[in-house]
């Protein structure tokens, strides 16, 4: 039996404009972060505890040059010299290895951390419903999935590695500056609150640049995909010059607003560097008076510039790496904003049911927001039928085809299945047993055979041969040089 129903508009419709699917946003960017490495805290606790042992090995190192310089060298004492040097040469060589063992436990609570936060995204995508992709450019969604987590994988090594080890070394080396001598810690910490001024105020600006330059690069990245998607179009209607005109706009938006953030960055290292360059300066300066009137030896003064090194050299990674942890701040607060998204799915019933063709809309309506595309709508499809369902453009017939998939649920009405309403089955049990042509179908840059085989068995399997016959597609496939085993490019690319 053969059936055509015609779809009238109960309003203005299309695909229908989206629900935004609300949420609260994440706790912030600190509590995002938490959650982020909360499954890795005994690695990230094992890296610091190596990074005190690190700072409590380096510490002698300033003992021993101040012994080196104050009794060894005056007393000639050249074996004393060459083990006090010894000493401190494999002093600075097992606080190499702890750091090669602290990296490499870093990169694993990292990659840990990542994966775990990839497959989070990946599962609430897979989750939210379609209006949530309607909303949204599919290349900006794209750069949230792949940049973005990259970003946040870069922020982690940065902050792993390199600033909280430096941070833990950094206050070790403080408290034996302070010991060793507090007038000349004083003199070495007079320009702190001045570098922190600084470091506030580029951050702020740093922050600003940064911001632009993701949204210019996210743009950049979403008309990327469509002109690749578009290039032979772009070639048959001899646009391609008009093409290329766009790319290079974005190409040059990009750049500019790349350009002022990596000055500020430049600006932020010179500063950074000149008032740490001065603070050593001003220790030269009031230990060399100190050691002109005697108050003060040169071993000491020398021990002193020995740690004045070591503290440089841990707050030189620090602040080079503030644009890193900057970009990867900003990309966790839109990864944890998308997690925070609330979802539900629009059944949650558990009966699989062995379908037999029915598919009933029971008095359904529905709508997108504040716009009607379905109104009180009775509708049957047998076991046996074919129906046509026409209508214009916003006639809701994409919208009628997601409600007898279970992808969407009507405001009022039944959907059933086989006289069994949606609510109780397992809808996507049910949708494996429903086949769906798209209007644009989906190939994947795979072999045909796997293209056939896409989530339900295995290439080899006889199924995909059963299947490929039952679709008259067999013949053509077995023609071709590779048979099964032909590789498709993208959207099908090598089939006609």
């Amino acid at each position: 039996m053969r059936r055509v129903t015609r779809a009238r508009p109960a309003g203005v419709g299309g695909g229908g404009p989206a629900r935004r699917a609300g949420g609260a946003r994440g706790a912030g960017t600190v509590g995002a972060l938490v959650r982020l490495v909360a499954h890795t805290r005994a690695l990230i606790a094992a890296s610091l505890v190596i990074a005190t042992i690190q700072a409590a090995v380096l510490l002698p190192v300033a003992l021993l040059v101040k012994r080196i310089f104050d009794r060894q060298i005056p007393a000639h004492d050249t074996t004393g010299i060459i083990l006090s040097g010894g000493a401190a040469l494999g002093l600075y060589a097992l606080s190499s290895l702890l750091t090669v063992i602290s990296r490499v436990i870093v990169v694993g609570a990292t990659k840990s951390s990542v994966t775990a936060l990839r497959e989070r995204v990946a599962d609430r995508l897979y989750a939210l419903p379609r209006s949530w992709f309607d909303e949204r450019s599919t290349g900006r969604v794209h750069s949230l999935i792949v940049y973005d987590t990259e970003r946040v994988d870069r922020m982690l090594g940065q902050l792993l590695a390199q600033t909280a080890p430096g941070v833990v070394v950094g206050v070790a080396l403080c408290v034996v500056a302070v010991i060793l001598d507090p007038l000349l810690f004083a003199a070495l910490v007079i320009v702190i609150p001045g570098m922190f001024f600084v470091h506030r105020i580029i951050t702020k600006r740093l922050r600003a640049y940064m911001t632009a330059a993701d949204d210019a690069f996210a743009g950049f990245s979403a008309d990327t995909q469509e002109a690749l998607a578009a290039i032979d179009a772009a070639r048959s209607h001899g646009v391609s010059d008009w093409e290329r005109r766009q790319r290079s706009r974005q190409i040059d938006r990009v750049s500019e607003t790349s350009r002022p953030l990596l000055r500020m960055h430049a600006v932020n290292l010179a500063v950074q560097g000149s008032l740490a360059a001065s603070s050593a300066i001003v220790v030269l300066m009031v230990g060399g008076v100190a050691v002109a009137d005697g108050s003060l030896s040169l071993g000491a003064l020398l021990a002193y510039y020995a740690v004045v090194a070591l503290l440089l050299r841990q707050i030189g990674p620090a602040v080079s790496g503030t644009p890193v942890i900057l970009t990867g701040r900003a990309a966790l607060a839109r990864i944890d904003e998308f997690l925070a998204t609330e979802v539900s799915e629009p059944y949650d019933g558990d009966l699989v049911l062995a379908f037999e063709g029915g598919l009933r809309l029971d008095s359904v309506s529905f709508a997108y927001g504040e716009t009607s595309v379905l109104a009180d709508v009775d509708f049957a499809v047998r076991r046996g039928e074919h129906v046509a369902i026409v209508g214009p453009n916003g006639a809701g017939k994409t919208t009628l085809l997601s409600l007898l998939l279970g992808i969407a649920r009507p405001q009022a009405g039944r959907v059933l299945a086989d006289g069994v309403a949606f609510d109780r089955l397992d809808v996507a049990a049910l949708r494996r047993q429903i086949g769906v042509v798209p209007q644009e179908p989906v190939l994947l840059r795979a072999t045909i055979a796997e293209n056939i085989a896409w989530g339900r068995a295995s290439p080899d399997s006889p199924a995909v041969r059963a299947a490929a016959f039952l679709a008259t597609a067999s013949d053509f496939i077995d023609r071709l040089p590779d048979a099964y085993d032909t590789m498709l490019g993208d959207d099908g690319t090598g089939l006609s």
